[in-house]
């Protein structure tokens, strides 16, 4: 993983709890749409975001969907 996306975890880890959803979803919007148009090595930086994010929350329906777009990404 390059060092954009790690820092964007670490960035948002101290926003309010309030947002971190917010940005996980767009993490995994990015994540799907760069898998769809074929940039494969950017669509799995921010699905390894989205999935970290969902973990860290405990948001398991969302954590589900990001485990499965990663799955249908290979």
């Amino acid at each position: 993983m390059s060092r954009r996306p790690r820092a964007t975890i670490f960035r948002f880890s101290g926003w309010p709890t309030g947002l971190r959803p917010l940005v996980a979803h767009c993490h995994l919007g990015l994540g799907k749409v760069y898998r769809r148009t074929g940039k494969r090595e950017q669509a799995q930086e921010h699905l390894d975001i989205a999935t970290t994010m969902y973990r860290e929350m405990d948001m398991r329906y969302w954590l589900e969907q990001a485990e499965t777009e990663m799955r249908e990404r290979s």
